[in-house]
């Protein structure tokens, strides 16, 4: 096993009886560059979905109200009535 491997094993041996948190920052930093690849890539697809979706759906109609329909749904779903009369 080459030198970096050994250090990588030692830190996840070294985490295995702790809690979650320490696990997970334990883990983000063996991980390497992939986290940001993965931001990218699925922001790239969200924004390619979201412009295929106006384009589809348009400006008039149904889904005028859609977004203020999903926030508020989503406040209401985390139960914060302060923020949804923002």
């Amino acid at each position: 096993m080459s030198d970096q491997s050994q250090r990588e094993l030692q830190v996840i041996e070294s985490v295995a009886d702790k809690g979650g948190i320490t696990k997970f920052f334990a883990y983000a930093r063996i991980s390497g560059p992939g986290w940001l690849q993965g931001a990218i890539t699925l922001g790239g697809g969200s924004l390619a979905g979201a412009l295929y979706l106006g384009i589809v759906a348009g400006n008039e109609g149904e889904f005028d109200s859609l977004p203020n329909e999903l926030v508020e749904a989503i406040l209401l779903k985390l139960d914060a009535p302060a923020l949804a009369s923002l």
